[in-house]
């Protein structure tokens, strides 16, 4: 799957579900939600320092998806192609470390 497809599925689930629950997930509602996300994910990393717990690599990649799909969806909002504001940022960071 190409993920410009993945960012189209994405947006109409994010709509669907703001129909559905009669909520909307605009810029502001999106970043407030990623932050959210971010807390679980970060709740599963600290599972064995904080609570002497195993992560659990399902929980754990369920939630790393929330995040990835939060911010996707916010590169909608904004008419950010999610593939190319990655690869251009992969070029950048690779120029700064000299890798290329």
């Amino acid at each position: 799957m190409e993920v410009k497809e993945l960012q189209e599925i994405i947006k109409e689930h994010v709509s669907q579900m703001d129909e559905r629950y009669r909520c909307v997930h605009n810029s502001e509602s999106t970043f407030n939600h990623i932050i959210e996300e971010i807390g679980e994910v970060a709740n599963q990393i600290n599972k064995p320092k904080i609570r002497n717990e195993q992560i659990i690599k399902q929980e754990l990649s369920d939630e790393i998806a929330d995040v990835f799909i939060l911010l996707t969806h916010l590169c909608s909002l904004y008419n950010i192609e999610t593939e190319e504001c990655i690869l251009n940022k992969l070029r950048k960071l690779k120029q700064r470390a000299n890798l290329e």
